[in-house]
Parts: C-alpha cells; sequence; structure tokens
C-alpha cells in the first residue's frame, strides 16, 4: 500500500517522533528502545554530506553517546515529510543538535 502524507497514520507517526525526541532531549533513553522497532534503519548526514547509516542497536548506541555528551540538548525540529500507510510510517526531519561536537 502507497504511503501518504495525508493517511490516518500519519498524526500517530508524528507524535512518536515528538514524543522520541522529547525523551532524548531530556536523557531518557528507555524511550529508545520502546519505539524504535527491531528492523528500522536511520539515515543520517553528517558533516560534509556524509551518510551514516543504522541499524536499531547501532542507532540506539549513536543517540545515547552523541547526547550524553551534551549539556543543553534542543528539541528543535522541523519535518519536512511524514507520511504512513496501514503498516509503514516515513519521516524526514532536520534538527539542531550539535551531535559531533563542531559548528
Amino acid at each position: 500500500m502507497t504511503m501518504t502524507t495525508d493517511h490516518p497514520n500519519t498524526a500517530a507517526v508524528k507524535a512518536t517522533l515528538d514524543e522520541l525526541i522529547a525523551g532524548v532531549s531530556g536523557h531518557s533513553f528507555d524511550v529508545l528502545d520502546r519505539v524504535y522497532h527491531a528492523d528500522m534503519q536511520t539515515y543520517l548526514l553528517v558533516d560534509r554530506g556524509e551518510m551514516m547509516r543504522n541499524d536499531k542497536p547501532g542507532f540506539m548506541k549513536h543517540v545515547q553517546a552523541a547526547m550524553g555528551q551534551m549539556q543543553d540538548p534542543d528539541p528543535w525540529a522541523l519535518y519536512h515529510l511524514v507520511e504512513a500507510n496501514e503498516s509503514q510510517g516515513h519521516i524526514i526531519i532536520s534538527r539542531k543538535n550539535n551531535v559531533t561536537n563542531r559548528k
């Protein structure tokens, strides 16, 4: 089934990521294991356009390490795309976290 931005599950997908951002920004990392599904894949654009791809365990480790170093994580987020169907969702988002410790 095709994913769309107006599917009824789209709001739930966005709400889940909002919960995740709030939890991690408050250094409450238990939300990661609860929200992330076993076969998830993340694509993170980092310095100079490099793409970091992770599965659930790899991304959980990355988030805990990066956010654990930050003293004042910024929960700001700009959603570029949120789409869903009956069983899947996609999100493209920009964040202002300095997870690389570089400007």
